[in-house]
């Protein structure tokens, strides 16, 4: 019981963390590009955020659990890919092609 509460909170964690449209545009690019430097994500939201906006949303995805920085550059966490795998698949189910 205890370990299924300590799941449930690391999820919620994680989803309050993609809860914004910036940190869930970057995960998404992460999903996708699976290794991305700090400037290739700068670059590829253009004009919507400056540096310290960026670094403040990658802080927050990375205390989430959603993502890790190796070597300066980031990734998925292991939880974070399942989880927005899981996310994908209920959209897809959610909305029909």
């Amino acid at each position: 019981m205890k370990e299924e509460l300590s799941k449930l909170r690391r999820k919620l964690l994680m989803l309050q963390a993609l809860g914004n449209s910036v940190r869930l545009k970057v995960a998404m690019m992460l999903y996708e590009k699976e290794i991305l430097s700090f400037e290739n994500i700068y670059e590829s939201l253009g004009e919507n955020v400056n540096k310290g906006e960026l670094a403040y949303h990658l802080a927050i995805l990375g205390v989430g659990g959603v993502i890790d920085k190796k070597m300066s550059k980031y990734v998925l966490s292991k939880e974070g890919k399942k989880l927005l795998t899981e996310l994908l698949e209920e959209y897809d189910k959610a909305n029909p092609s």
